[in-house]
């Protein structure tokens, strides 16, 4: 950016600082800029003030004298004297500035001998000036001897690269300070691309969560209804062979939307009271029957001291938990899988808990065990590979861990078996009641439909045909009646004109959406006197989707694709 001399300089000193020359030396002083803009003037004379500078034909002529200094001073010309054409004496010092010539600093109007007074009424008769006055502004200019006038010039010079210096400075400070703006405009504009980014990230992966977990909703819950059915043992191999397959499909999806959460900070941890026996109990339950199957023994030692009712998210601590029991299971092919838990520190509020998970496979060289908890790491990538997997999983883990105030880290050596550790914090339990603490236990377990008397009327909308036909079809199993509709504005007439024990609202429907739909239910229950539990029915898998659901006046929230025990114990927990 091309600066001013005005924008690097205190104005207001120089003037001062000019007026003070005056007065002590008697001779005119300015600082003109290259185009022959007066910037500051000091002790001008009346024969320029008042006659060359104010008369348009001598004007020109002292303009030219302004280009000539322009042309001919530079910094390696560091002075320039000349006689102007009305007679006077003036010199100029260039003002330049890290190689940017801006301006000059003018001595002068005077004259170095006594003037022709003959030559000066010729000049009022040219221009037009009165003589007598015109002739007493010519004898108001000083006259200087040769030797004073350098001394003058070399004082002039001192104070010019005094002004050079401090217009550097100031020139430093502005670039600094449009450095600092350019670097927070950077910095602003890259946090907005950047946040622009993460949201077409975040819609991309809500919409792809939805459109894979749609189908996948279809596959795994039709699989599950036809299980129930009367098969031959060939039919239901098969059946479990595509559910397990779908499965693993929907567990590589999960991973993958979980780390993007935790990478994007909007992985946020709950904090309720559970079991955590109950929590140790399910992740085992998980994969008995995979390690049955290999022959390997399971063992459990948590220490007298572990409080059984905590407070944390037991929803992450079990992924945790399960990938790492689940990664020793699959890694080991003889032997034992063990899992301790050891109280650490007790405070007064809090307790830090040591969870260790140790098997007997195949071990982790010392080389590699940097990698395990990188994204997207295996370390078997070849084609050969025997186990399955993302490489995200200890990665979310790590996350969940640092999340919940530990850390995590892995003791092995090839050939002879792995330990994980991973460190937690939890709040203390200050005193739940015993049924709490059943319900606590309770999981996705089906309780059965307890005390209910009569048949029941579910309202359910859904736009997809599957979905629709999926949960109708598991509602009817527990002899429940369903109303069903594809889209909102169809439930909501459904819902004026009869009473429904409950409703299910896909989020996602053409011409009314889910959110819209229940927050119109909620005020035609208002008016009816009644209210009825309204479970969102989504294939959206963000946490921030849950609440926008609580927001809309919903009950509770089942995403896709459907565990058809979790959908009955809802109904169980509303009914």
């Amino acid at each position: 950016m091309a600066y001013k001399l005005q924008d690097l300089i205190d104005i207001n000193l120089f003037q001062e600082l000019l007026d003070h020359l005056n007065q002590a030396f008697n001779f005119a002083t300015a600082i003109i800029d290259n185009d022959s803009n007066v910037i500051i003037a000091s002790g001008w004379q009346d024969i320029c003030t008042k006659f060359h500078r104010v008369n348009i034909i001598s004007e020109l002529e002292c303009k030219k004298s302004d280009q000539y200094i322009v042309d001919h001073i530079h910094e390696a010309n560091p002075a320039v004297s000349y006689t102007c054409p009305h007679g006077m004496t003036d010199n100029a010092v260039p003002i330049v500035i890290e190689g940017n010539h801006l301006a000059n600093f003018f001595v002068g109007q005077l004259f170095l001998d006594k003037p022709n007074i003959d030559f000066f009424r010729q000049q009022a008769v040219i221009y037009g000036f009165e003589e007598t006055e015109y002739l007493e502004a010519v004898s108001k200019v000083p006259v200087l001897a040769e030797e004073q006038l350098q001394k003058n010039i070399r004082f002039v010079k001192s104070l010019t690269e005094i002004l050079a210096q401090m217009g550097l400075k100031r020139l430093k400070e502005i670039e600094i300070k449009d450095n600092l703006v350019m670097n927070e405009k950077n910095l602003r504009d890259a946090k907005e691309e950047a946040e622009r980014a993460n949201a077409a990230k975040s819609n991309f992966l809500a919409n792809m969560s939805h459109e894979i977990r749609t189908p996948m909703n279809g596959i795994i819950g039709m699989t599950d209804l036809t299980l129930m059915t009367d098969l031959t043992d060939e039919q239901k191999e098969y059946l479990r062979l595509i559910k397990k397959s779908s499965n693993s499909l929907l567990r590589i999806i999960n991973d993958i939307l979980d780390y993007t959460k935790i990478e994007a900070g909007k992985a946020h941890l709950e904090n309720k009271p559970f079991n955590l026996y109950a929590i140790i109990n399910e992740v085992v339950a998980l994969f008995e029957i995979n390690a049955n199957s290999k022959g390997l023994s399971i063992s459990l030692d948590i220490r007298c001291d572990v409080p059984e009712i905590i407070y944390g998210d037991s929803v992450r601590l079990r992924q945790v938990l399960s990938n790492l029991f689940g990664n020793a299971v699959k890694f080991t092919s003889a032997g034992e899988v063990k899992l301790s838990i050891t109280q650490i520190t007790n405070g007064a509020d809090n307790v830090k808990l040591l969870f260790a998970i140790k098997d007997t496979g195949i071990g982790i060289s010392k080389d590699k065990q940097g990698l395990l908890f990188e994204r997207f790491q295996q370390l078997d990538s070849s084609y050969t590979k025997h186990y399955e997997g993302t490489g995200l999983g200890l990665a979310i883990s790590k996350a969940l861990v640092e999340l919940m105030g530990g850390n995590i880290w892995v003791e092995s050596d090839e050939g002879c078996g792995s330990s994980f550790f991973f460190t937690a914090v939890f709040e203390k339990d200050s005193g739940i009641n015993k049924q709490d603490k059943v319900e606590m236990v309770k999981q996705d377990v089906y309780l059965g439909l307890q005390n209910k008397e009569g048949r029941r009327l579910v309202l359910v909308a859904e736009d997809d045909e599957i979905s629709r036909k999926l949960i109708t079809a598991m509602l009817k199993k527990i002899n429940i009646d369903t109303v069903a509709v594809d889209n909102g504005e169809k439930a909501i007439e459904a819902y004026r004109s009869r009473d429904f024990d409950m409703v299910f609202l896909d989020v996602q429907m053409p011409v009314l959406d889910g959110l819209s739909s229940a927050k119109a239910i909620r005020k035609i229950g208002r008016s009816k006197g009644i209210y009825t539990p309204i479970v969102a029915l989504t294939a959206y898998a963000l946490a921030s989707d849950k609440e926008k659901c609580f927001e809309a006046g919903m009950d509770d929230y089942i995403s896709k694709p459907i565990n058809i025990n979790l959908l009955f114990n809802i109904i169980n927990r509303h009914l």
